[in-house]
């Protein structure tokens, strides 16, 4: 696993947007936008979280870009950030695991069969997947599982 700052949404406000001219850009043009002094992180959301991952190898870049066309990301952004606050915020080299937050664990081939099956969903659509997200683990938060919660709707 990369370095990763944190929080994530800080970056959008300490950092300096980066232009792209495609959705997988190529890291030596993010560089060439930098100042001296700076580093290139994305902000990667995931829909419910955001990361903001350190850029040092085009490999990361190809690996976000490719969970974003599997629909495990909705947005990839990519910052210009000063290395000295950076630093200052302190890099971590690892993501917490949110024990609110149940991991699934789902097969490359049933993410591939379940993405032939879904189109992109509209803003509202999204909001509305969002606030059903936050029901589910506000149950989960309160029920420590979610083997019963159809039966309450």
């Amino acid at each position: 696993m990369g370095q990763y700052y944190n929080p994530a949404n800080d970056i959008e406000t300490i950092g300096r947007p980066l232009r792209t001219l495609s959705d997988k850009p190529s890291l030596a043009d993010l560089e060439s936008q930098l100042e001296p002094g700076e580093l290139v992180f994305a902000v990667c959301d995931k829909l419910i979280y955001k990361i903001a991952p350190f850029l040092e190898e085009q490999r990361q870049i190809d690996d976000f870009y490719s969970q974003y066309m599997r629909g495990m990301l909705i947005g990839i952004d990519y910052y210009a950030v000063p290395a000295e606050k950076a630093m200052a915020a302190g890099i971590r080299c690892e993501i917490e695991e949110d024990p609110q937050i149940p991991v699934v664990q789902v097969s490359q081939e049933k993410l591939e069969e379940i993405a032939k099956m879904v189109r992109l969903p509209s803003y509202e659509e999204m909001e509305s997947f969002a606030d059903a997200i936050q029901q589910l683990l506000s149950y989960y938060e309160e029920h420590g599982s979610l083997e019963s919660f159809g039966d309450e709707l």
